[in-house]
């Protein structure tokens, strides 16, 4: 079990039931049977919010790095962040995307020309229309936030047309489906040609499959074990070099919940030297 886990801490390429399964054998599923799958994909996705905010902006407890001072923070958070997004304003405010989280930069096009947004905030916003040094124009824009969006001080006229947005996107939520989408043995059971992963340890047509592994069915028959169909599996979509340190503080979460807190602290150092 311990060598399963380690392969796939050397190898990094996790799908969400081997992040659980993995997450099982940190937490000695064998002899503590006591977490249901809906707790582990709680503390998974709990995990991975928690990745991301420490290294967008570990404002709680500041450290030596983040999103926009250290390389391999961005190298590790390159799979939320989309394509840059042409958005239509709607007088000066630019609407968040559905799947907005964090802010990383801006440009707008107006009258043509494509001008850097620079911050401001409620407190700045109302004076720097009165400093002839920072106001805002047309060539030097400056953007708020509010619920409705992304606001932009600029000149009095002039035709906003477009804005171009880099952000970070909201991850994805990570679940191995419902309970009742897991399948049991039989003999009618598969539909050939769908993609499945083992749940647990599986056979069909006569290979074992291990807890993760996907196949093609090829029969309708499912010999032993548990398989769930991948389609409805969404699996997490950091990129795969920090899933083991996902795996750690997800069970480090769970050892919280038992009170076991050495566990859990020396989880989480884990994760710090990692």
């Amino acid at each position: 079990m311990l060598l399963f886990f380690y392969t796939f801490e050397k190898t990094k390429t996790m799908n969400i039931v081997q992040m659980y399964f993995n997450a099982s054998i940190l937490n000695d599923r064998e002899s503590s049977a006591r977490f249901l799958d809906e707790q582990y994909m709680y503390a998974i996705n709990a995990a991975i919010v928690m990745t991301i905010e420490d290294r967008v902006d570990n404002i709680k407890k500041p450290k030596k790095y983040s999103l926009e001072s250290v390389q391999r923070v961005r190298d590790e958070l390159y799979t939320l962040i989309p394509p840059t997004s042409t958005i239509v304003p709607v007088g000066n405010v630019i609407a968040y995307p559905l799947d907005y989280s964090h802010f990383l930069k801006l440009q707008v096009v107006i009258d043509g020309e494509t001008s850097w947004v620079r911050p401001t905030n409620y407190n700045e916003s109302g004076p720097l229309a009165d400093n002839p040094w920072k106001k805002p124009s047309n060539t030097k824009p400056y953007f708020d936030q509010d619920n409705a969006g992304i606001v932009i001080y600029r000149g009095a006229t002039g035709s906003f047309t477009s804005a171009l947005l880099d952000y970070l996107k909201t991850p994805a939520k990570a679940t191995m489906g419902n309970e009742t989408n897991k399948i049991l043995p039989g003999a009618l059971v598969l539909t050939i040609g769908l993609v499945y992963v083992a749940y647990d340890d599986s056979v069909h047509n006569g290979v074992t499959y291990v807890t993760g592994t996907t196949f093609t069915a090829v029969s309708t028959v499912l010999t032993s074990g548990t398989v769930i169909l991948y389609s409805l599996v969404t699996n997490c979509d950091l990129p795969e070099k920090i899933h083991g340190e996902v795996v750690r503080l997800a069970s480090a979460i769970m050892s919280g919940t038992i009170s076991d807190m050495d566990k859990k602290q020396d989880l989480k150092n884990d994760n710090k030297d990692s």
